[in-house]
Formats: structure tokens, C-alpha cells, sequence
């Protein structure tokens, strides 16, 4: 039954984080496609360079709260036998699962035939849920790198990464509130900076040709 349970909310996750708020948006506002436009991305930049700012934060906001209602559901109300399970007399904290299938949800949507975001927003979310301070610590290096630069995807990239490394360090000196309480979940900001790297190649490619557009505000 538990297992039956585990699976269901794996789906449910997934299907949360395919929800296009980007795509959406624009289809309400402009009645097209997002993906005819910009990066081809359903994520919070390009919506926001389609659509402005006020949006694109909006967009960027549905795609936080996607990444976290699964897990805020069981730890809020304590279901902990769908996210602690045991194997061979070991306990594992298996909760960065659904964050996991909620990301591949949202660069993946079944929705949309599997073409998504970026995973930075959704990313982001599941990071503030966990390590509210580092999340807090990663806004401040994505604005300085962002004034410094205005290239949205060199932000994302390297606040990840700062984010990451950061909670790496915090969990091995054990400054617990600071970091994750769990391997399990270190692995899993690995996971999620790879992710994110691996969606922004084309955005490094043109970065090495200095073809990548910078941001500006609109509204």
C-alpha cells in the first residue's frame, strides 16, 4: 500500500510540475505560443521578455510553488512513511524524489509534448523550502552577477552552483541550519545544478560567441 501510495505521489508531482505557467500566461495575454518566441522556453525569462516583468514574475512564481506542493503536503502534515522508507534495516529520506519529478515535470510537461523550462524556478523553490538562508544567500549573488552582467543565464548558473558547493560545505561542518539534514538531499542540489546547466547549453554556447542576449526590464 505504501509503495502504491509512493508512486501515485511521484505521478502527481510530475503532473504539478508539467502545469506551463509561462506557456499559459501567454496564451491568455497574447493568445500564442511562448514557444515561438525568444529561447523557446516556457520558463520566467523568456515570459518575461515576451510578456514584461510583472508577468514574468508571475510565471516565475507558479513555477516555485509547483516544485513544493507534494512535499510541503507531507511534511506539514507528518506523512512520513511516503518519504522515510527502509531497506535492509537502513533508513532513506526519499522526499527530493517528488521535487526531482516535479522539475523533470517542468522541463518536460506532458502538456506540451515534453517541451518545457529551464528548471531554475522550480529549483529554486524546492532550495528555499529546505535551506531558506541559502536561497536568501543565492538571490544576492544572482543580482550582483546580474548587475554586473545582465545575462539571466550566466545568474542562473552560477548562484546554482553557489548555492550547491555552499550546502555541500555547511552539511560537512554539520551546520545544520544552515544545510540540508540528509545525503540524500545534498545529492539531490547536485542533481538539480546539473540539470540546470545541462538546460542552458544552448545559453553557453552563445555565451562563448557573445550572442547572448541581455536582460533589461520592461514592464
Amino acid at each position: 500500500m505504501t509503495l502504491t501510495v509512493i508512486i501515485l505521489l511521484l505521478i502527481i508531482s510530475y503532473l504539478i510540475g508539467s502545469i506551463p505557467g509561462g506557456y499559459l500566461l501567454t496564451k491568455l495575454v497574447k493568445n500564442d505560443d511562448i514557444r515561438n518566441y525568444g529561447s523557446k522556453s516556457t520558463g520566467a525569462t523568456n515570459t518575461s521578455r515576451v510578456l514584461g516583468f510583472k508577468l514574468g514574475a508571475l510565471a516565475a512564481l507558479i513555477d516555485i510553488l509547483k516544485g513544493i506542493v507534494v512535499i510541503s503536503i507531507l511534511l506539514i502534515f507528518k506523512f512520513e512513511n511516503y518519504y522515510l522508507i527502509t531497506l535492509n534495516n537502513k533508513e532513506f529520506d526519499i522526499i527530493g524524489l517528488y521535487a526531482l519529478f516535479a522539475v523533470i515535470g517542468h522541463i518536460y510537461p506532458i502538456y506540451l509534448n515534453f517541451r518545457g523550462g529551464k528548471a531554475v524556478a522550480t529549483s529554486f523553490g524546492i532550495v528555499f523550502l529546505f535551506t531558506p538562508i541559502l536561497s536568501i544567500i543565492g538571490i544576492f549573488v544572482f543580482l550582483l552577477i546580474f548587475r554586473l552582467t545582465r545575462t539571466v543565464s550566466l545568474c542562473s548558473m552560477l548562484s546554482a552552483a553557489f548555492i550547491v558547493f555552499l550546502n555541500l560545505i555547511f552539511y560537512l561542518l554539520k551546520i545544520n541550519f544552515m544545510a540540508v539534514k540528509s545525503v540524500e538531499l545534498v545529492i539531490l542540489y547536485f542533481i538539480l545544478l546539473i540539470i540546470i546547466v545541462i538546460r542552458h547549453i544552448p545559453n553557453i554556447k552563445r555565451m562563448i560567441k557573445h550572442e547572448e542576449p541581455k536582460y533589461y526590464i520592461t514592464k
